[in-house]
């Protein structure tokens, strides 16, 4: 399976159990240029840190919570 799949099925997982949430951020550049992000899905983490057996188990059989972990430390682009 690609990882555009597997991202894909973490997705589908997330919306599913109910631990995203859509939020909006606002970045100051050095030269005080502002940006807006709007409207993006975020994982909440209160929500994610309290799954029941059931959602744990579905977590555990798609490998989401190693998904989960390796997003953060995925390369970024500036």
């Amino acid at each position: 399976m690609t990882a555009i799949a597997r991202t894909g099925e973490l997705v589908g997982t997330l919306m599913d159990l109910g631990p995203l949430r859509q939020d909006r951020i606002q970045v100051r550049h050095a030269d005080g240029t502002v940006r807006t992000l709007d409207e993006f899905w975020a994982v909440d983490g209160v929500k994610l840190g309290r799954p029941g057996l059931a959602d744990l188990a579905r977590f555990h059989d798609g490998d989401c919570l190693g998904l989960i972990h390796a997003h953060p430390l995925s390369p970024r682009t500036t």
